[in-house]
């Protein structure tokens, strides 16, 4: 053997059916940049204060997330330059700054 360990199926089936049973229940769509972007914004107009600038001050609470996500070199989805996880969270950036 080269050493490697399979899992029994018997072992681990009873929690592999109730994850199975949660994907068909959080079955949601998946966002466009533009829509992403939006929510984003609108997640924090809870949390700015009513003044002439509100707009403003959504749009850069929203990019600080989304660089945050870009400059995530732990993950391993970002890490990657080329990949649609990262292209994705770059396109979301664009259309916040289009706001």
């Amino acid at each position: 053997m080269s050493g490697i360990n399979f899992i029994n199926e018997n072992e681990y089936s009873r929690p592999l059916r109730f994850a199975k049973q949660e994907t068909k229940q959080l079955k949601t769509k998946i966002m466009t940049p533009k829509e992403k972007a939006n929510q984003l914004v609108g997640t924090f107009i809870d949390y700015v204060p009513d003044v002439e600038n509100y707009k403003e001050i959504q749009k850069n609470c929203a990019l600080i997330c989304v660089s945050e996500i870009l400059n995530d070199t732990l993950n391993p989805l970002v890490f990657e330059a080329e990949s649609d996880f990262f292209k994705y969270w770059e396109q979301v950036e664009y259309e916040i700054n289009l706001l």
